[in-house]
C-alpha cells in the first residue's frame, strides 16, 4: 500500500511538472510570436531570413554646436619675424584654407619666437582650428590672448618663425 502511494505520488508530481513546462512553452511561444510581430521579423520556418527592424529617429541629448566656418572669421596675419614678405605668405596659406578676409601688417616688434594667436571675446572656439591651419607651417604658442573688443579683426596672427 506504501508502494501504490509512492507511485500516485511521483505520478502526480509528473504531471505537474509537465503541466508547468506547458504553461512556461506557452508562454514562451506567445512572447516570442508577439516580439516577432512588433520587430517586423521574418518567418523562421522558410520567409525571410534578414532582420528587418523599421528605422526609427532617436533625438539627440547632445547639444549641436555649429560648425565653425573659416569665411566667418576676419583675421589680421602680422609679421612677427622681420622677413619681408612673411605675412604675405601666412595670409596666402589661410586663403588657401578658406578664410577670406585676410589682412597683413607689421607687428610691433620682430623677435616672435612663437606664432601667437590672439582671438575676440566670444570668438575663442577658433583657436583650434587656426592652430591646426598653421601648426603645419609655425610653431604655435600654446594659448591664446584676447584682442580688444574695439578690434576691427576677430584674430589676429602674428607669425615667428616658420618651420
Amino acid at each position: 500500500m506504501v508502494m501504490e502511494e509512492n507511485k500516485k505520488d511521483k505520478r502526480k508530481t509528473l504531471i505537474t511538472a509537465l503541466v508547468i513546462i506547458a504553461f512556461l512553452g506557452a508562454g514562451f511561444l506567445i512572447s516570442w510570436r508577439y516580439t516577432k510581430s512588433k520587430l517586423n521579423l521574418g518567418s523562421p520556418l522558410g520567409g525571410e531570413s534578414a532582420l528587418e527592424v523599421s528605422p526609427t529617429l532617436i533625438p539627440s541629448l547632445a547639444p549641436t554646436v555649429p560648425a565653425l566656418e573659416r569665411k566667418d572669421l576676419k583675421v589680421q596675419v602680422l609679421n612677427g619675424i622681420g622677413v619681408p614678405g612673411a605675412a604675405g605668405e601666412g595670409k596666402e596659406l589661410l586663403e588657401a584654407l578658406g578664410y577670406e578676409e585676410v589682412a597683413t601688417a607689421n607687428a610691433d616688434s620682430y623677435d616672435y619666437e612663437l606664432t601667437e594667436i590672439a582671438l575676440k571675446e566670444g570668438k575663442e572656439e577658433y583657436f583650434e582650428l587656426l592652430k591646426e591651419d598653421l601648426e603645419k607651417n609655425y610653431e604655435i604658442a600654446t594659448e591664446a590672448s584676447f584682442l580688444e573688443e574695439a578690434s576691427e579683426f576677430d584674430a589676429q596672427v602674428t607669425l615667428g618663425p616658420a618651420l
